[in-house]
C-alpha cells in the first residue's frame, strides 16, 4: 500500500436493533485501505463478506463528519473519495455499518395512508381498506396504482 493514499478506517459495525441482543449492540474494527484501489461497492462487499448480515438485512455505511457532528451515508465511489479528501491530514475515517431489513415502499406508503386516516380520525370503511390493499396489490404487479379518494 502506497502511504500517501492509504487510510485507516474505524468501523463501528451496528446491527438490527430488533435482533441485538441487550448486551451487546454493536462492535468496532479496523481496516487499512488504498484509496486508489477501492471502490464502494467492493468496501462494502469485503465488509459483508467478513461480518455477513442476516437473512434479508442489507448493509448501509455511514462515516462521521466532524463539520456537521452526525454521521452521514455513503451511497457511492464519489461520495466515498470526498471522504477520503475529508480526512487527509488525519488518514483516519470513523464509519459505521448499519444492517436493516428493507421496509417495501409499497407498504410504507400503504401504511401511512392508513395511519393518516386513524389520524385525521376519519372512518374508515371496511370496503375502502380493501380497495386500498387491492391497488397496492396491483401496484406491486406492475400496473398503476392511483391515491384512494375520499
Amino acid at each position: 500500500m502506497d502511504p500517501k493514499t492509504s487510510y485507516l478506517l474505524e468501523i463501528k459495525l451496528i446491527c438490527n436493533p430488533k435482533k441485538a441482543r441487550k448486551d451487546f449492540k454493536s462492535f468496532c474494527f479496523e481496516r487499512a485501505i488504498d484509496s486508489d484501489t477501492i471502490n464502494f461497492k467492493d468496501l462494502v462487499q469485503s465488509i459483508v463478506d467478513q461480518y455477513p448480515p442476516g437473512y434479508m438485512e442489507v448493509a448501509h455505511i455511514h462515516y462521521y463528519d466532524e463539520v456537521l457532528k452526525t454521521f452521514l451515508k455513503i451511497k457511492t465511489d464519489q461520495e466515498l473519495m470526498s471522504v477520503f479528501e475529508k480526512h487527509i491530514k488525519t488518514r483516519l475515517c470513523i464509519c459505521s455499518l448499519h444492517t436493516l431489513i428493507p421496509m417495501n415502499p409499497i407498504s410504507q406508503s400503504l401504511s401511512g395512508y392508513l395511519r393518516s386516516l386513524c389520524r385525521n380520525n376519519q372512518r374508515t370503511s371496511h370496503n375502502q381498506i380493501q380497495q386500498t390493499l387491492l391497488r397496492a396489490q396491483e401496484a406491486k404487479e406492475g400496473s398503476v396504482c392511483e391515491e384512494p379518494v375520499m
